[in-house]
């Protein structure tokens, strides 16, 4: 599995120590995953997937990329956060059936 972002963006983010710019890649990343689909009650199963890929590049960039490292772990957070409203939604629906 190849390291996410590729080194000229890594450089980028490490010398522009710019939150706007990471907000921005944080909202495309969401963006460029698209609409998802999932039966009825599956919860945020996808969403933690996704989010453990994140985890895992953020643990192999932090020594030398730690502003990227620290962006990677934002990310997988923010998945995570999905992954719950979607456990929550799935709970929800269980209980109106």
């Amino acid at each position: 599995m190849a390291l996410e972002p590729d080194l000229p963006v890594r450089s980028i983010v490490e010398e522009m120590n710019n939150r706007n710019i990471e907000k921005g890649m944080l909202i495309a990343i969401h963006n460029n995953r698209g609409v998802t689909t999932r039966a009825l009650f599956d919860g945020g199963g996808q969403e933690r997937g996704v989010a453990h890929r994140y985890h895992t590049w953020a643990d192999a960039l932090k020594l030398d990329w730690p502003r990227n490292s620290s962006l990677l772990e934002r990310i997988a957070r923010s998945f995570e956060e999905d992954a719950q409203h979607h456990d929550e939604h799935a709970e929800h629906t269980d209980w109106e059936y």
